[in-house]
């Protein structure tokens, strides 16, 4: 078609073409669409691993927790069998004294004589024994 003999509807077209901002318009309108739909799956997908990392985080301090406390609870543990240990130490030291005494006594009671006769009524080893305690 020659230019010369277009109709104003297509003199119309031809002079809005040729406007700037409708180029702005064509490219920055799907432009700005794709931008702000790749910036909202950008911002749905780090919510995404922010939560997880959270979830993460709250398992972590959970199990940290309770290895605190299982550590306190054994060094309980661990401090009352220290008493424990200490109150049996002492017993045996107790033991081991009286053993010690107990077998003195005995080896004194086996080099006395005992008495004999029936008529003798103060037999030392008799009495050796009843005052054993």
């Amino acid at each position: 078609m020659d230019p010369f003999t277009l109709g104003d509807q297509e003199k119309t077209m031809i002079a809005l073409a040729s406007l700037p901002w409708l180029k702005i318009i064509q490219y920055g309108v799907p432009a700005m669409l794709c931008f702000t739909l790749g910036f909202g799956a950008a911002w749905k997908i780090q919510g995404h691993r922010l939560d997880t990392c959270k979830t993460e985080k709250a398992a972590i301090q959970q199990s940290f927790d309770d290895c605190q406390n299982a550590n306190a609870a054994n060094a309980a543990t661990i401090e009352t069998m220290k008493n424990e240990i200490a109150v049996t130490n002492e017993t045996c030291e107790k033991r081991l004294k009286s053993k010690s005494a107990t077998i003195s006594a005995i080896q004194k009671i086996d080099s006395l004589k005992g008495g004999t006769d029936a008529t003798d009524s103060t037999d030392a080893v008799l009495d050796a024994l009843n005052g054993l305690r």
